[in-house]
């Protein structure tokens, strides 16, 4: 959704927030990741200021509906509101890790603006299975990252793995030990060949 702003659009959007960091004396640089332009980094005017009313807003590793404005040279965030924070509340603890290390790795290999509207949904379906208790957790890992790379394009899907890639993560259950090996091989592979 667009609206006009001093000939500027807002763009409405749902967005993750990968990481914040200080800048300025009162602002901040957020990055995000939403559905129709990838990793996206704004500016937060007056947000460390007493009383900001984004500052709970912002918070790292949640879902929110941001409004951001592109200008001439920098995104700017000009409104938030949460939507989900997945650590709010109990979780499990292993799956947590899982969707952290999953956001930090699309912040780290989404190096140019596009959408990416099967990675954002990708996320969201992690997001989603925090407060499960998980069984086989290392495997659960290797999955949510398998999938990360190979809709960036850093590894190639072959079709016995289809059934696989395609199957909602909440179904997945312990698939054979060769698999789990395949995988955690080619993931780590991946991996070491991108330097991360």
């Amino acid at each position: 959704m667009v609206e006009l702003l001093h000939m500027h659009q807002i763009i409405h959007s749902e967005a993750f927030v990968l990481k914040s960091a200080e800048s300025g004396e009162a602002n901040k640089r957020v990055w995000l990741f939403t559905r129709e332009f990838g990793v996206v980094v704004a500016t937060v005017q007056g947000v460390r200021k007493s009383g900001a009313k984004l500052k709970s807003h912002i918070t790292d590793y949640t879902l929110i509906n941001a409004d951001i404005v592109k200008g001439r040279e920098v995104w700017r965030l000009i409104s938030a509101q949460v939507e989900h924070n997945p650590f709010v509340g109990t979780y499990d603890e292993l799956r947590a890790r899982s969707f952290i290390r999953a956001l930090g790795l699309v912040g780290r290999l989404c190096i140019e603006e596009g959408p990416e509207p099967e990675l954002f949904e990708h996320l969201k379906a992690v997001m989603e299975t925090i407060a499960v208790p998980s069984s086989n957790s290392p495997f659960f890992d290797t999955i949510v990252i398998w999938k990360i790379l190979i809709m960036l394009g850093y590894l190639e899907l072959t079709n016995d793995l289809e059934g696989l890639f395609s199957m909602p993560l909440k179904d997945i259950g312990d698939p054979p030990s060769g698999i789990i090996k395949r995988l955690i091989k080619e993931v780590t592979d991946a991996i070491n060949r991108t330097h991360l």
